[in-house]
């Protein structure tokens, strides 16, 4: 279910990325996720830079971001209108890692960012990062996400999508 954040620490993020989406000319890579996004414009700059600004790339992260929160910028500020060529996706993590939604849960929410995406922007190419590991030793959450990155691996022939996992390039 789309919601908005209301932590007082993220609403200029927040905001910022609601107002590229609705300024920005056109971009051709689409950049959509969590705070591993957000971090090409910090610690990612110098690569950012040299790999994806060249490519009329838009980063349109947020830490702590949750599927939830996606779809509500998604509706404040639909893609449509930026004809992406590409969308890269990474979301999934804040849901399992903090504790607010079970493996199921977290799948459907990604699902349905994906099915909007889609919507917005039926002409671009949906790429879907997996859900990166979390935690230094095996735990329960691992094995979440582990599921959940199966799941996504299954569907992506009828999902329109092609998912990403650590090391593809």
């Amino acid at each position: 279910i789309p919601a908005p954040r209301t932590e007082e620490g993220i609403l200029a993020r927040q905001t910022e990325c609601v107002r590229r989406a609705k300024e920005t000319a056109q971009a051709d890579v689409v950049f959509v996720g969590d705070s591993i996004t957000q971090g090409w414009e910090d610690v990612g700059n110098a690569d950012w830079n040299a790999r994806f600004a060249r490519l009329g790339a838009l980063n349109l992260g947020v830490s702590g971001d949750r599927t939830e929160h996606v779809l509500w910028r998604l509706e404040q500020a639909p893609l449509t209108r930026l004809a992406p060529k590409v969308i890269v996706l990474l979301i999934g993590t804040n849901n399992l890692g903090h504790g607010t939604h079970t493996a199921e849960q977290t799948l459907e929410g990604i699902q349905r960012v994906i099915a909007v995406l889609r919507e917005q922007a039926p002409q671009a190419r949906i790429l879907v990062h997996e859900i990166f590991p979390r935690g230094q030793r095996f735990n329960p959450m691992r094995g979440d996400i582990a599921q959940s990155n199966q799941a996504l691996r299954s569907a992506q022939l009828t999902g329109g999508y092609r998912t990403l996992a650590i090391g593809d390039t």
